[in-house]
């Protein structure tokens, strides 16, 4: 299983993670995930449930690294605050 962390290096309990959510709740919380050396990226996660004869059988848990986007975000408000004064 995949370690991962909340903006704060804290680990995430298994019954907060997505795949155990998916069918009670949506989160706009941070996720990052964990490397082998310890180093994180910041993810954003998708799961959904399989389901076969109306039943649910598992899911598919899907990590997208958002480090671009994150890098953009914080290029973008360095701008503004840099052409604001």
């Amino acid at each position: 299983m995949v370690s991962i962390e909340d903006e704060k290096w804290n680990t995430i309990p298994n019954k907060e993670r997505p795949m155990h959510r998916v069918l009670t709740t949506t989160t706009g919380r941070p996720y990052y995930c964990v490397r082998k050396d310890k180093t994180r990226f910041p993810v954003t996660i998708t799961v959904a449930p399989v389901v076969v004869d109306k039943k649910i059988i598992g899911a598919i848990e899907v990590f997208r690294d958002t480090t671009k986007e994150k890098e953009i975000d914080r290029s973008k408000s360095e701008f503004v605050s840099l052409a604001s004064h």
